[in-house]
């Protein structure tokens, strides 16, 4: 999603104006983006894979804005329930094609074809809508989720919102907890990966909950559960502020709080086991915790991080849980990598080493063995997804950054740095760029990796070299990252702290307004973060203006005096 076009004059010429056509496609109209008017598909629909439509609405019609799923179709515009109606029938396959059989993973061309026919129903042709639930009704529980839910696609949800499917009242049923979960895995998972092809999270996690002895209310699937409809919740609170309906978020978010509170008791009881519980699940809910406290703003955060340490440490450390294994449990994967990129975002947020990189044994060039392991099992175990299709950056990058980072803060609070090993950690900074900067070939991975090294290398100019702000070769990285952000198009997933590492030096109008107006666009793809960020960052510029030392100018310390000490990203 792409916000409003900022009107701010300092913005960088080099980015495109985001406007709107009346000739688009009903995707990029309800996603309020330009379409390129490409025919018979344009280039954002083919991007996402979604049916590119084209509608011609009458001339005194108004634009409408973008808002989450309706509770029901009598909600949406005569208009557009025709439209729908019109894909609903052209996309579909027969009944007869679906699988009548359980299948371990429903193939994705049928997937969503199940989504589109079971989940937006079309009145006005109720044979085959019946046809398609009585299809899907033949699959066990598992593969009806999967079918259900593997089209978590951004576009997707926008082109067809849905009512939940009457197989999840089972599991849910409190209308308040349907909903939520149900955002969750149709819309909420696709803003956490940059890579929505084969969301793990979908395919891989979200069927745990229903496997992991769920039953019992106590268990690992359960707290699974909840967490789940704690992000689901959370995303849908601000989605429903952003339309307008402050009643229906504020109720939400109170909703979402319960959730978690209910999430971390069972967590704190799992992890208080001899030895702590440890599973896919277990890890699984502690990541999407943690991700939706950062979605969230939520300032209660660092327990959840000891818990997470702690049953780690519990179980003989990572090197136990991923390396004396032949097969990788692709969910474990999942939930370990992201904890990672939680834990490294945690460490920059708080200024406290907070990364699980640090431990374990590790190789003859300083990385945890247990993570060099997880890059091997890419290459032999089909079914992994990348760590840089999870997160948008090279792993390779995020090993030096653990290094990097435990450095800063260990000569934080010391007049004295040791030459030898500053100059060795600029050093491999450096290398990285040269050895595996071009390598990668996803663009937005490339994009992601590129802001992240720009960052360090401010860091190192910064902390280590004691370069000022105005130094030339730290306002030419933090102008870079603006226009790498600027760049990555709709998924900034984890861009937002190069960019408040870029604003910590910027100390001119035109940069700063630049910089605005690309948090700006940040908004329509973000949740609450981006409020705090946009503080964080005038509060820097204001501090910087009046003369404040480095420290008192610094995020973590205005996150402390804000009473917000959130995790950024």
């Amino acid at each position: 999603m792409t916000g409003p076009e900022p009107t701010t004059q300092g913005q960088s010429q080099a980015r495109r104006p985001i406007t709107r056509s009346r000739d688009g496609c009903l995707t990029c109209r309800k996603r309020k983006i330009k379409c390129d008017l490409g025919k018979p598909e344009c280039e954002r629909c083919i991007k996402y894979s979604v049916k590119c439509i084209y509608f011609k609405k009458p001339a005194t019609s108004s634009k409408r804005a973008l808002r989450p799923a309706p509770a029901s179709s009598s909600r949406r515009t005569p208009n557009e329930r025709s439209v729908e109606a019109n894909e609903d029938r052209s996309s579909s396959e027969s009944p007869s094609s679906f699988p009548l059989m359980p299948a371990p993973v429903p193939d994705i061309q049928q997937s969503t074809s199940v989504m589109s026919s079971t989940t937006t129903s079309a009145p006005h042709n109720p044979p085959k809508f019946v046809g398609w639930q009585t299809a899907l009704e033949a699959l066990g529980p598992v593969d009806r989720l999967l079918a259900v839910c593997r089209n978590t696609r951004m576009a997707s949800f926008f082109l067809q919102p849905s009512t939940p499917p009457s197989f999840l009242q089972a599991f849910f049923p409190s209308f308040e907890d349907l909903q939520c979960f149900h955002h969750c895995v149709t819309y909420s998972f696709s803003i956490i990966v940059v890579t929505e092809d084969h969301n793990p999270w979908v395919e891989r996690v979200a069927p745990l909950f229903m496997t992991s002895g769920q039953d019992d209310g106590r268990s690992s699937g359960a707290a699974l559960k909840m967490s789940m409809l704690y992000m689901g919740a959370v995303h849908l609170s601000y989605l429903q502020g952003r339309d307008g309906n402050s009643t229906a978020s504020m109720n939400t978010r109170t909703l979402a709080l319960g959730y978690r509170k209910d999430c971390l008791r069972l967590l704190r009881l799992l992890s208080g086991k001899q030895p702590p519980t440890c599973d896919a699940a277990f890890l699984s809910a502690c990541a999407l915790t943690l991700t939706a406290d950062l979605l969230g703003a939520n300032p209660r955060w660092r327990e959840l991080m000891r818990i997470v340490k702690g049953a780690i440490e519990g179980n003989g450390g990572m090197d136990m849980i991923i390396c004396f294994s032949a097969y990788v449990d692709p969910a474990i994967k999942c939930a370990v990598e992201s904890l990672v990129n939680l834990s490294m975002l945690a460490t920059f947020s708080a200024g406290i080493d907070n990364c699980i990189l640090s431990s374990g044994l590790k190789d003859e060039i300083g990385r945890p063995i247990w993570w060099t392991m997880l890059v091997e099992a890419e290459t032999i175990q089909s079914g992994l997804t990348r760590f840089e299709e999870l997160c948008g950056i090279s792993r390779s990058l995020v090993s030096l950054y653990a290094t990097l980072s435990s450095f800063l803060i260990t000569i934080e609070d010391s007049s004295q740095i040791d030459p030898t090993r500053a100059d060795q950690i600029e050093s491999d900074w450096n290398l990285w760029l040269i050895t595996e900067g071009a390598v990668e070939m996803d663009e937005r991975v490339k994009a992601g990796s590129m802001a992240f090294w720009q960052a360090g290398k401010i860091s190192i100019l910064r902390k280590i070299r004691k370069a000022s702000r105005s130094d030339d070769s730290v306002q030419t990285a933090a102008m870079a990252i603006l226009e790498i952000c600027a760049s990555v198009g709709d998924k900034v997933e984890y861009m937002n702290w190069p960019m408040i590492i870029a604003c910590s030096t910027f100390t001119d109008p035109i940069s700063r307004d630049t910089a605005r107006a690309q948090l700006k666009l940040f908004v329509s793809q973000c949740c609450y973060e981006i409020e705090v960020i946009q503080m964080v960052c005038e509060e820097m510029w204001s501090r910087m203006d009046e003369g404040e030392d480095e420290q008192a100018c610094g995020w973590v310390e205005i996150l402390l005096e804000s009473g917000l000490p959130v995790l950024l990203g």
